[in-house]
């Protein structure tokens, strides 16, 4: 059994890495995800959900993602604040929210990429944003997207709502903001207003 799992993660690793390095070549000025990304990203996923799903019959985490594999939870749309991307409020009908105590903001990724005009492409439970060049893939069917929380993260938040993945700001700027670049945010707590912009 330990042999077989050694071949799969070895199998998981070189496919990352060969679409790690396929983000990263310069033939993606359009900052879309070709299709030998996508395929590829499929590919990978099937095998770490496959090898996360058996092992969590066990109760054990996956090697690859260090984590559980468990469904994620939903919850309704709801907002104590407002979202504007680029100008456009975008809140109506989104799971939006500013926890002032904890200095947190909860927001839709999908959306808000949607509104700065990254390109979005769903194959079944694998949502592939490509924007300013890079790429990014979130699994909508594992309970942390395919994203751990950030170490030091108070009050994380992993929700799908509105068909959309909810992720508070500390995740928002590690996986997002740093990874594709060319997006800032702000958070006018006064006037209960989360601004996103594209940036230069």
């Amino acid at each position: 059994m330990k042999k077989v799992l050694a071949v799969v993660v070895a199998i998981i690793m070189v496919f990352s890495s060969s679409s790690v390095a396929m983000a990263s070549d310069g033939n993606h000025a359009s900052g879309k995800a070709s299709s030998g990304e996508i395929a590829v990203g499929v590919f990978v996923e099937i095998v770490h959900s496959l090898l996360g799903n058996v092992l969590a019959k066990f109760d054990k985490s996956c090697p690859f993602c260090y984590s559980m594999h468990l469904p994620p939870e939903f919850a309704e749309p709801e907002s104590n604040c407002r979202l504007v991307v680029n100008g456009e409020d975008i809140t109506d009908g989104r799971y939006v929210k500013i926890d002032e105590e904890n200095h947190q903001i909860y927001i839709p990724v999908i959306a808000i990429y949607e509104a700065l005009g990254a390109d979005i492409k769903r194959v079944g439970n694998l949502v592939f944003i490509s924007y300013n060049g890079g790429m990014t893939m979130i699994n909508m069917s594992l309970e942390n997207f395919g994203f751990p929380l950030v170490p030091g993260t108070y009050h994380g938040i992993r929700v799908v709502s509105a068909d959309d993945a909810i992720v508070e700001s500390d995740s928002f700027n590690y996986y997002f903001i740093r990874n594709m670049m060319g997006a800032e945010y702000e958070v006018d707590y006064e006037s209960k207003i989360i601004y996103v912009n594209s940036v230069e």
